[in-house]
This record gives C-alpha cells, structure tokens and sequence, in this order.
C-alpha cells in the first residue's frame, strides 16, 4: 500500500466535498423555507453524519469496538463540522440573493 502525493489527495477532497455539496442541497433547498439555519444545519449534518460515520463504523465489524466507538466519534465531529459550512456557505449566497440592494429600496406610504 502507497499514501498517494499530495496532488492526488487534494484532488479526491476536493470531489468529495463537491460531491456532498450536490447531495445535500437538494435538503438544504426544501429545508430553508421551514426551518432557522441552525434547523438547517442540525439535519444536514445528520444526514452526512449517518451514511458517514455511523453505518460505516456498524460495518467494521473487524475493528474493535472501543476502536469503532472512538473513530465514530471522531468521525461525527468532522461531519458535523463539515455540514455545517456547507450549510452556511450556500444560505451566504442565498442571503445575498433576498436582501434588497442600496437604492432599490421603496419606500411605503403609510396610507398618505
């Protein structure tokens, strides 16, 4: 077994957070109109969390188990994290989109 070079490894990172952008935008989409961004970000990060960390580590059934436990440990907290900036760089962008720009702003008559 080789640890691939750098270049290999930033390029698989890169994918594979594309990848999880893709797939849980579809969630962060319906989700933005019922629920704060802490709402957003709780069941984004689950849903990476699940297939990511917990059914994976439900699987090794050839690790030990403190060893499982603490690696879905370790790996639930870099999920959560990563959820997390998914979730608020994409409602960032969508922020932008719904606040109104410097000199577009009308004004209301209040019933003058």
């Amino acid at each position: 077994m080789v640890v691939p070079s750098i270049d290999v490894i930033l390029a698989v990172e890169i994918a594979r957070g594309f990848l999880f952008v893709l797939t849980v935008y579809p969630l962060i989409t319906i989700l933005g109109h019922s629920l704060s961004r802490w709402g957003q970000t709780f069941w984004v990060a689950l849903a990476i969390v699940v297939p990511g960390a917990w059914l994976r580590m439900l699987a090794a059934s050839f690790f030990p188990l403190v060893l499982r436990l603490l690696h879905a440990l370790e790996n639930t907290a870099s999920y959560i994290v990563h959820g997390t900036v998914i979730v608020w760089l994409l409602s960032l962008s969508g922020n932008r989109e719904a606040q109104p720009q410097e000199g577009n702003v009308e004004l209301q008559s209040g019933g003058v």
